[in-house]
């Protein structure tokens, strides 16, 4: 199966059979159908996948066809460095299917140029991430569990997230945000299936202190940034936060103002607001270049 994505030039490939590999394949030219069938790949080798494409062009999806959905890779590689993908470039969508990462391997490394969809699947490590995203990361369904780490590393780019069930350890948050956009504007607010729910959703910032005011976090209508149940308007480093609807209070001010830095953006009744030094403003009469 591996041969024929790589010499073949095959767009659909479906296992017959377990593999036990130490080789990487690289995803040049192609558009690839991987289906792992129900079958499983043991691989130690540091990428199994490797997509690099500067113009964004190829897109490798992976599913299981398997009426079971038993297919799984498993990563045995020992030593640090590697992921069983590494995205540079094109695009990556994830279906179905298991895929299991260990201490050193984590299951997705999205690095640069790269587009990353994950709509079902299984993603588990042991003291790694299962995605570090450095790139653009779409998550809508899948789950996402790291037994000795933070489930996901949000390390730069944008990680737009509207489902998906995410699990981390005792001691750790859902996930670890460097920079770039955190869109969850479409998430669910009410419970659903295969969704963990909003407020119980948290994250550890590892970036820099910041003003929320300079960040470009999303959240859906009454949602803001919390910790320890307070709002706040900074991110500090090492703080852990949690999504709520903490502001509560009737909005009791106006202002033409643009907001100063630390101020947060609340969107509510189809309105955005502005939550600083513990008040709530409507921005009138104006466009706010800060807004997103």
């Amino acid at each position: 199966a591996f041969m024929a994505v790589r010499n073949d030039g095959a767009t659909y490939v479906q296992l017959q059979r377990d593999i036990v590999t130490d080789e990487g394949v690289y995803i040049l030219g192609n558009n690839v159908t991987f289906d792992l069938n129900g079958y499983t790949v043991n691989t130690s080798a540091p990428y199994l996948f490797y997509l690099y494409d500067s113009d964004g062009d190829i897109h490798m999806t992976v599913i299981d066809s398997s009426p079971a959905q038993s297919g799984e890779i498993i990563a045995t590689k020992e030593g640090a460095g590697g992921a069983i993908f590494n995205v540079y470039g094109g695009q990556l969508t994830i279906e179905s299917g298991s895929y299991v990462g260990n201490d050193y391997m984590g299951i997705i490394y999205n690095e640069s140029d790269g587009t990353v969809s994950i709509n079902g699947g299984y993603l588990r490590t042991g003291q790694n991430y299962t995605i570090s995203n450095q790139s653009s990361l779409l998550i809508s369904g899948g789950i996402f569990e790291s037994s000795g780490n933070y489930p996901l590393q949000l390390y730069s780019g944008s990680a737009t997230i509207s489902g998906g069930t995410i699990i981390a350890p005792d001691g750790y948050a859902s996930f670890r945000y460097n920079q770039g956009t955190l869109n969850f504007a479409a998430y669910p607010t009410e419970v659903e299936e295969g969704t963990t729910p909003l407020n119980e959703l948290n994250f550890t910032n590892w970036g820099e202190t910041m003003p929320l005011s300079e960040l470009d976090i999303r959240l859906p209508e009454g949602y803001c940034v919390m910790q320890d149940n307070q709002v706040v308007d900074t991110l500090n480093e090492q703080g852990t936060y949690h999504f709520g609807t903490g502001v509560t209070t009737d909005v009791e001010h106006t202002s033409t103002a643009s907001p100063t830095p630390g101020s947060q953006k609340i969107l509510r009744d189809g309105q955005i607001y502005i939550y600083q030094n513990g008040e709530i403003y409507t921005i009138m009469g104006q466009k706010v270049p800060e807004l997103k």
